[in-house]
Protein backbone atom coordinates (compact mmCIF):
# COMPACT_ATOMS: atom_id res chain seq x y z
CA UNK A 1 0.00 0.00 0.00
CA UNK A 2 1.42 3.38 -1.36
CA UNK A 3 2.14 6.26 1.32
CA UNK A 4 -0.30 8.74 1.25
CA UNK A 5 0.29 12.09 -0.51
CA UNK A 6 1.94 15.25 1.64
CA UNK A 7 -1.06 17.85 1.56
CA UNK A 8 0.35 21.50 0.91
CA UNK A 9 -1.03 25.28 0.72
CA UNK A 10 1.18 27.25 -1.71
CA UNK A 11 0.97 30.98 -0.11
CA UNK A 12 1.90 34.65 -1.40
CA UNK A 13 2.69 36.92 1.44
CA UNK A 14 2.52 40.83 0.83
CA UNK A 15 -1.01 41.81 -0.37
CA UNK A 16 -2.22 38.41 0.76
CA UNK A 17 -1.42 37.53 4.20
CA UNK A 18 0.33 40.73 4.84
CA UNK A 19 -1.36 44.43 4.06
CA UNK A 20 1.39 46.01 1.80
CA UNK A 21 4.93 44.79 -0.06
CA UNK A 22 7.37 43.92 2.80
CA UNK A 23 10.25 45.47 0.64
CA UNK A 24 9.10 48.78 2.08
CA UNK A 25 9.73 48.76 5.50
CA UNK A 26 12.86 46.81 4.99
CA UNK A 27 13.88 49.37 2.89
CA UNK A 28 13.61 51.79 4.99
CA UNK A 29 15.30 50.03 7.37
CA UNK A 30 18.00 49.09 5.40
CA UNK A 31 18.89 52.72 5.13
CA UNK A 32 18.45 54.60 8.07
CA UNK A 33 21.58 55.67 7.43
CA UNK A 34 20.53 58.26 4.60
CA UNK A 35 22.41 59.25 2.28
CA UNK A 36 22.45 58.15 -1.24
CA UNK A 37 20.60 54.65 -0.52
CA UNK A 38 17.98 56.77 1.19
CA UNK A 39 17.16 58.31 -2.11
CA UNK A 40 16.84 54.93 -3.87
CA UNK A 41 14.27 53.70 -1.36
CA UNK A 42 12.52 56.70 -2.08
CA UNK A 43 12.72 55.77 -5.71
CA UNK A 44 10.35 52.42 -4.67
CA UNK A 45 8.16 54.17 -2.60
CA UNK A 46 7.26 56.58 -5.56
CA UNK A 47 7.09 53.64 -8.01
CA UNK A 48 4.83 52.15 -5.65
CA UNK A 49 2.19 55.13 -5.17
CA UNK A 50 2.18 54.86 -8.80
CA UNK A 51 1.00 51.23 -9.04
CA UNK A 52 -1.63 52.02 -6.27
CA UNK A 53 -2.93 54.44 -8.47
CA UNK A 54 -3.16 52.53 -11.51
CA UNK A 55 -0.50 54.16 -13.65
CA UNK A 56 2.35 51.51 -13.40
CA UNK A 57 2.00 47.88 -13.82
CA UNK A 58 2.56 45.50 -11.58
CA UNK A 59 5.10 43.99 -13.86
CA UNK A 60 7.10 46.79 -14.17
CA UNK A 61 6.87 47.88 -10.67
CA UNK A 62 8.28 44.20 -9.36
CA UNK A 63 11.42 44.93 -11.91
CA UNK A 64 12.11 48.18 -10.44
CA UNK A 65 11.71 46.81 -7.23
CA UNK A 66 14.42 44.15 -7.56
CA UNK A 67 16.77 46.92 -8.97
CA UNK A 68 16.66 48.62 -5.77
CA UNK A 69 16.54 46.05 -3.47
CA UNK A 70 19.76 44.90 -5.15
CA UNK A 71 21.03 48.68 -4.95
CA UNK A 72 20.49 49.09 -1.28
CA UNK A 73 21.34 45.67 -0.31
CA UNK A 74 25.32 44.77 -2.14
CA UNK A 75 27.59 44.86 0.13
CA UNK A 76 25.96 44.12 3.46
CA UNK A 77 27.11 41.55 5.54
CA UNK A 78 24.93 38.02 5.49
CA UNK A 79 25.14 38.09 9.60
CA UNK A 80 23.63 41.70 9.71
CA UNK A 81 20.71 41.24 7.27
CA UNK A 82 19.53 38.59 9.11
CA UNK A 83 19.96 40.35 12.31
CA UNK A 84 18.06 43.40 10.85
CA UNK A 85 15.29 40.93 9.38
CA UNK A 86 14.53 39.86 12.99
CA UNK A 87 13.49 43.27 13.72
CA UNK A 88 11.58 44.29 11.21
CA UNK A 89 9.31 40.93 11.17
CA UNK A 90 8.82 41.50 15.12
CA UNK A 91 7.68 45.18 14.28
CA UNK A 92 5.74 43.73 11.49
CA UNK A 93 1.66 43.14 11.62
CA UNK A 94 -0.01 40.46 9.79
CA UNK A 95 -3.86 40.73 8.14
CA UNK A 96 -6.98 39.79 10.44
CA UNK A 97 -7.48 36.39 10.50
CA UNK A 98 -3.62 35.67 8.70
CA UNK A 99 -3.01 33.31 12.00
CA UNK A 100 -5.73 31.87 12.14
CA UNK A 101 -5.48 30.42 8.34
CA UNK A 102 -1.97 28.96 9.20
CA UNK A 103 -3.17 27.42 11.94
CA UNK A 104 -5.84 25.74 10.50
CA UNK A 105 -3.46 24.32 8.11
CA UNK A 106 -1.13 22.98 11.01
CA UNK A 107 -3.92 21.12 12.37
CA UNK A 108 -5.17 19.75 8.90
CA UNK A 109 -1.97 18.28 8.22
CA UNK A 110 -1.48 20.92 5.40
CA UNK A 111 2.13 22.32 5.17
CA UNK A 112 2.20 26.02 4.31
CA UNK A 113 4.83 26.75 1.51
CA UNK A 114 4.98 30.45 1.12
CA UNK A 115 5.71 31.38 -2.59
CA UNK A 116 6.69 35.14 -2.52
CA UNK A 117 8.06 38.06 -4.25
CA UNK A 118 9.20 39.19 -0.33
CA UNK A 119 12.51 39.36 1.08
CA UNK A 120 13.92 36.00 2.51
CA UNK A 121 15.14 37.31 5.34
CA UNK A 122 12.40 38.40 6.63
CA UNK A 123 9.69 35.76 5.36
CA UNK A 124 12.02 33.62 7.58
CA UNK A 125 12.06 35.64 10.52
CA UNK A 126 8.15 35.47 10.10
CA UNK A 127 8.11 31.92 9.65
CA UNK A 128 10.10 30.85 12.78
CA UNK A 129 7.27 32.89 14.77
CA UNK A 130 4.46 31.17 12.80
CA UNK A 131 5.64 27.49 12.65
CA UNK A 132 6.24 27.41 9.50
CA UNK A 133 9.66 25.47 7.98
CA UNK A 134 12.19 28.15 7.11
CA UNK A 135 13.27 25.49 4.21
CA UNK A 136 9.31 26.81 2.75
CA UNK A 137 9.97 30.36 2.56
CA UNK A 138 10.72 30.72 -1.26
CA UNK A 139 11.44 34.91 -1.20
CA UNK A 140 14.01 37.11 -2.73
CA UNK A 141 17.31 35.32 -2.38
CA UNK A 142 20.68 37.23 -2.98
CA UNK A 143 23.76 35.67 -3.85
CA UNK A 144 25.96 35.55 -1.21
CA UNK A 145 29.96 36.71 -2.05
CA UNK A 146 32.64 36.22 1.06
CA UNK A 147 29.63 36.57 3.93
CA UNK A 148 28.14 39.73 1.94
CA UNK A 149 25.39 39.82 -0.46
CA UNK A 150 25.77 40.43 -3.82
CA UNK A 151 23.86 42.49 -6.48
CA UNK A 152 22.10 39.45 -8.06
CA UNK A 153 18.94 37.34 -6.81
CA UNK A 154 19.97 34.06 -7.35
CA UNK A 155 16.57 32.98 -6.66
CA UNK A 156 15.17 35.21 -9.86
CA UNK A 157 12.52 37.21 -9.01
CA UNK A 158 9.85 35.72 -7.35
CA UNK A 159 7.19 38.11 -7.49
CA UNK A 160 7.12 37.36 -11.31
CA UNK A 161 4.24 34.46 -12.35
CA UNK A 162 7.15 32.62 -14.45
CA UNK A 163 8.99 32.45 -11.35
CA UNK A 164 6.74 31.24 -8.92
CA UNK A 165 5.50 28.42 -11.47
CA UNK A 166 9.26 27.26 -11.53
CA UNK A 167 9.40 27.51 -8.01
CA UNK A 168 6.11 25.38 -7.25
CA UNK A 169 6.97 22.77 -10.13
CA UNK A 170 10.44 22.57 -7.78
CA UNK A 171 9.17 22.65 -4.25
CA UNK A 172 5.09 20.68 -4.65
CA UNK A 173 5.85 17.99 -6.66
CA UNK A 174 3.51 15.07 -6.27
CA UNK A 175 1.80 16.72 -3.08
CA UNK A 176 -1.38 17.00 -3.10
CA UNK A 177 -2.20 21.26 -3.39
CA UNK A 178 -5.16 21.90 -1.17
CA UNK A 179 -5.09 25.91 -1.36
CA UNK A 180 -3.34 27.97 -3.13
CA UNK A 181 -3.97 31.99 -2.14
CA UNK A 182 -2.78 35.14 -3.59
CA UNK A 183 -3.96 38.98 -4.65
CA UNK A 184 -2.43 38.96 -8.16
CA UNK A 185 -2.29 37.80 -11.76
CA UNK A 186 1.64 36.93 -10.75
CA UNK A 187 -0.05 34.49 -8.10
CA UNK A 188 -2.04 32.76 -10.69
CA UNK A 189 0.26 29.33 -10.89
CA UNK A 190 -0.40 28.77 -7.16
CA UNK A 191 -4.21 29.52 -7.36
CA UNK A 192 -4.02 26.87 -10.81
CA UNK A 193 -2.57 24.35 -8.89
CA UNK A 194 -5.30 24.10 -5.95
CA UNK A 195 -7.93 22.63 -5.13
CA UNK A 196 -8.95 25.60 -3.06
CA UNK A 197 -8.38 28.27 -5.32
CA UNK A 198 -8.94 31.96 -2.88
CA UNK A 199 -7.96 35.24 -4.36
CA UNK A 200 -7.31 38.41 -2.20
CA UNK A 201 -8.89 41.83 -2.75
CA UNK A 202 -5.78 43.73 -1.38
CA UNK A 203 -7.97 47.28 -2.31
CA UNK A 204 -11.21 46.81 -0.27
CA UNK A 205 -11.20 48.06 3.16
CA UNK A 206 -14.00 45.33 4.43
CA UNK A 207 -12.40 42.25 5.95
CA UNK A 208 -15.49 40.63 5.82
CA UNK A 209 -15.33 40.32 2.12
CA UNK A 210 -11.27 40.34 1.53
CA UNK A 211 -11.15 36.42 0.23
CA UNK A 212 -13.18 34.74 -2.74
CA UNK A 213 -12.28 31.31 -3.24
CA UNK A 214 -13.39 27.95 -4.89
CA UNK A 215 -13.25 24.40 -4.03
CA UNK A 216 -12.82 22.89 -7.41
CA UNK A 217 -13.48 19.83 -6.24
CA UNK A 218 -16.84 20.65 -4.74
CA UNK A 219 -17.97 23.69 -6.80
CA UNK A 220 -18.89 25.49 -3.88
CA UNK A 221 -17.92 29.41 -3.84
CA UNK A 222 -17.69 31.86 -1.26
CA UNK A 223 -16.66 35.08 0.05
CA UNK A 224 -15.27 36.36 3.24
CA UNK A 225 -12.92 36.82 5.84
CA UNK A 226 -9.79 35.06 6.15
CA UNK A 227 -10.68 33.69 9.09
CA UNK A 228 -13.63 32.58 7.46
CA UNK A 229 -11.49 30.71 5.21
CA UNK A 230 -9.49 29.04 8.03
CA UNK A 231 -13.14 28.05 8.77
CA UNK A 232 -13.41 26.57 5.74
CA UNK A 233 -10.28 24.56 5.90
CA UNK A 234 -11.08 23.12 9.22
CA UNK A 235 -14.36 22.10 8.02
CA UNK A 236 -12.05 20.14 4.95
CA UNK A 237 -9.98 18.55 7.78
CA UNK A 238 -13.66 17.46 9.56
CA UNK A 239 -15.05 15.51 6.33
CA UNK A 240 -11.84 14.20 5.64
CA UNK A 241 -12.01 12.47 8.90
CA UNK A 242 -15.72 11.29 8.71
CA UNK A 243 -14.97 9.75 5.15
Amino acid sequence: MSAPRARVALLDWDWTLRAGFTLSPWLHRLVRDAGERARTAERFDAALAAYLGGTLAYRDLADLAEEVYLAVIAGRPVAELEALAEEVAAADRLRPGATELLAALHAGGIRPIVISGAPAPVLRAHARRLGIDPADIHGWEVGVEDGRAAARLASGNTAQATSKAAVLARVAGEAEVILGIGDSDGDRPLLDAARIAALVDPRTADEAVRVRWEDRLTGESATGSLADLAARIVALGADAARG
